[in-house]
């Protein structure tokens, strides 16, 4: 029955999209498990469209993305006897978060393990569902709502979800399908596609099934997925994770060109080696949901050393901040202390004063 239904808004969708010959053999060839791909799907590039251009201001190529006192809450279920009926108590994940990203910057949001990353992305992106929270999303200044922010931002998830009978340029096609703008001429979308496949070194597998692919690989294909509408916001969750020295350079250097282009780029990252780290351009350190720092990454040193923690020259920045902010296990109210001081001494810096403005 399940089938059933699927297949019916699988021919929704095909009849929605005025699929050509090309995306119908790929369809036959993989079923309606696809009928879902393009559930969020988007139309168009942002330079394309006046509307959006009029609704974010002449400058509208020159994005600022800001976001204000950001709170989140979840429901944690509490541990009870097995007899008892299920209690739930609220947990904040996220206080009074503030940051922003211009176009042009490459941000890297780390933290330890809970410390609300990805709650963060998700939250700044309108893409997180059924949680409280509070707190102002802006882009160049005006609130922006989550049909806009969807439609000018790609979300590059940690995990990704495809078919991996595809080879790796029947599954762009497809998606090129789903989200280009459905007046893009054939010949035009088979070029965007070519282009995608060479500027993310991905030629030399485009005929190689996704079951077959490395990680990198995959994680680009990912990548290359988000960038067929060229939108100007591009989030990333811990694209790197899983990835070998060789492939997380690549992919971080990737994003570096397309921030470099005038993208906005913002990324969850754990733990980067120093040769990736140095490729971004500002850091945003968080510690159980609080900001402890954000700005420029080679503000970042001077900050900490000046409360009297200083990097050493042969130590990765990223591991040493991480390192002053983590919760040591039989240490925790001492570790505590000194990670809501850091917190407290940003918020009162010239930085923190910045953000606030």
């Amino acid at each position: 029955f399940n089938r059933i239904v699927k297949f019916k808004n699988f021919c929704s969708l095909s009849n929605r999209i005025d699929m050509d010959s090309e995306t119908e053999e790929l369809l036959t060839k993989t079923g309606p498990s696809l009928a879902f791909a393009g559930a969020f799907a988007t139309f168009g590039n942002i330079l394309d469209n006046p509307v959006l251009l009029q609704s974010l201001g002449s400058e509208a190529t020159d994005l600022t993305l800001t976001w204000k006192d950001v709170n989140v809450w979840v429901n944690k279920r509490t541990p009870k006897h097995f007899w008892s009926m299920r209690h739930y108590e609220e947990m904040q994940i996220l206080k009074k978060v503030c940051g922003v990203a211009k176009s042009g910057s490459l941000l890297a949001v780390m933290g330890a393990s809970g410390s609300g990353k990805t709650t963060l992305l998700a939250t700044i992106s309108k893409r997180l569902k059924g949680e409280r929270q509070s707190g102002s999303i802006l882009l160049n200044g005006k609130e922006v709502d989550k049909k806009l922010l969807s439609q000018i931002s790609g979300f590059v998830p940690q995990k990704d979800m495809v078919i991996d009978t595809l080879t790796t340029q029947e599954h762009l096609r497809f998606m090129a399908k789903m989200k280009m703008d459905r007046d893009t001429k054939t010949l035009n979308r088979r070029m965007h596609l070519e282009s995608l496949l060479a500027d993310l070194n991905l030629t030399q597998c485009k005929n190689t099934r996704l079951s077959d692919l490395s990680g990198g690989e995959r994680k680009r294909l990912s990548l290359a997925v988000e960038l067929l509408t060229d939108p100007p916001i591009l989030f990333c969750d811990e694209p790197t994770t899983g990835l070998d020295s060789y492939s997380a350079i690549s992919v971080v250097e990737k994003l570096r060109l397309l921030a470099a282009r005038g993208k906005i780029v913002i990324c969850t990252i754990h733990q980067p080696a120093s040769n990736i780290f140095d490729y971004f351009q500002e850091l945003l350190l968080l510690v159980g949901g609080r900001l402890a720092y954000h700005g420029d990454i080679h503000d970042a040193a001077e900050f900490f050393s000046s409360l009297g923690y200083h990097c050493p020259p042969t130590y990765n920045p990223a591991d040493f901040y991480l390192n002053q902010l983590s919760i040591v296990p039989g240490k925790e109210l001492e570790s505590q202390s000194k990670a809501d001081l850091l917190c407290d001494e940003f918020a009162a810096s010239m930085y923190g004063e910045y953000l606030d403005k």
